[in-house]
C-alpha cells in the first residue's frame, strides 16, 4: 500500500524525468492520502501552474496560502499568474491577504508597487510599503518600492527622497527615468 511519502518520491522521481503530467498525478495521491501534507501542497500549484492549468494552479495556490498565509513565494506566483490572465482584482486581492496577514517581505512590497500601478491602487501600496519601511528602514528593495509608489502618486518629493535613501544604502542601485528617477530594483 501507498503511503503519502512514497507516493511524493514517485512524484518527484516522475518530475525529473519529464513526466509532468503522472507527477501532478502523485503529488496528487500523496495529498488524498495526507491531507495537509505540506510538500504535496507545495508541489502541486507549481506544477499545475507550469502544466498551464491556471484555474486549478488559482484554487491551489490559494489551499496552501490558507495553510500558509505568508508563503511569500506562493503570493507572488499567484499574484503574478493572475495578473497575466487579466484577472487583476484577484492579484491584488492575494497581495491584500498577504500584506493583512502579517506579511513583510520586501519582494512582496515590491510587487505590490508594481501591482498597484496596473491595479490603480498606489495610495494603498503607499500605506503598506510606508508601514513595512517602518518596521525595516534599511531595507533596499523596500525603500526603491516607497520610491516607485511616490513617483505612481505623482509625489516627487517623496520619490526622491526615497531614490536618494536607496543610494545611500547602496551606491551601486540603478536609477530609471520611469518614474522621477526612482531606484530601479533588478
Amino acid at each position: 500500500m501507498e503511503t503519502a511519502d512514497s507516493a511524493l518520491d514517485r512524484g518527484r522521481d516522475l518530475e525529473r524525468a519529464g513526466k509532468l503530467e503522472e507527477a501532478l498525478g502523485a503529488y496528487e495521491a500523496a495529498l488524498a492520502l495526507e491531507s495537509a501534507s505540506l510538500a504535496a501542497l507545495t508541489a502541486i500549484p507549481l506544477l499545475q501552474h507550469r502544466l498551464d492549468r491556471i484555474e486549478a494552479a488559482a484554487l491551489s495556490y490559494r489551499r496552501y496560502l490558507a495553510i500558509d498565509p505568508l508563503g511569500v513565494g506562493f503570493v507572488i506566483n499567484l499574484a503574478n499568474m493572475l495578473m497575466q490572465e487579466g484577472d487583476e482584482e484577484g492579484a491584488w486581492t492575494a497581495m491584500i491577504d498577504y500584506f493583512n496577514a502579517g506579511g513583510t517581505d520586501p519582494y512582496a512590497v515590491a510587487n505590490a508597487a508594481y501591482l498597484a500601478e496596473n491595479f490603480g491602487r498606489a495610495d494603498i501600496a503607499r500605506s503598506i510599503a510606508y508601514s513595512i519601511m517602518e518596521r525595516r528602514p534599511n531595507d533596499l528593495i523596500t525603500v526603491a518600492a516607497c520610491a516607485d509608489i511616490a513617483g505612481l502618486l505623482a509625489d516627487p518629493v517623496g520619490a526622491v527622497r526615497y531614490a536618494g535613501l536607496a543610494e545611500r544604502l547602496d551606491a551601486t542601485v540603478r536609477l530609471s527615468s520611469k518614474r522621477l528617477n526612482i531606484p530601479n530594483y533588478g
